[in-house]
């Protein structure tokens, strides 16, 4: 895997890149946390370094299926949009960050006061 470098890359950057540059095939996805500097990486059965954590199973299930649920829902003539409770779902239950949430005066402008969140996962769904 290549990993680019420049002189604004700090020392966790490299050692990064030091352990991606050893596997020689391609993740399915690669995502570099800027919190903490690591690497999330899926689609790799092992991997043996402290700055990169392993992600399985196929990431983009739930996504997909939400995305098609909101779809169908603008088929039927309906916009089903964020809620109230969102952020405090997305950050116990999915673990996601919620910049859009924060961020964006757009997404916020259109947010429904509503204590259930826009979104909800099946039992198996939150392991």
């Amino acid at each position: 895997m290549s990993v680019r470098l420049n002189e604004r890359s700090n020392d966790g950057v490299v050692r990064i890149a030091e352990a991606l540059s050893g596997w020689s095939k391609l993740p399915a996805v690669a995502y570099h946390t800027l919190n903490d500097g690591n690497v999330l990486l899926n689609g790799i059965d092992a991997f043996d370094s402290a700055e990169v954590e392993l992600v399985a199973g196929d990431i983009a299930e739930h996504a997909l299926a939400l995305i098609s649920a909101r779809f169908d829902a603008l088929k039927a003539g309906r916009l089903d949009t964020n809620t109230s409770a969102d952020e405090k779902f997305f950050q116990r239950s999915a673990a996601l960050g919620t910049y859009a949430l924060e961020d964006s005066p757009l997404i916020t402008a259109f947010m429904r006061d509503d204590i259930n969140p826009s979104v909800a996962l099946t039992d198996n769904e939150d392991d």
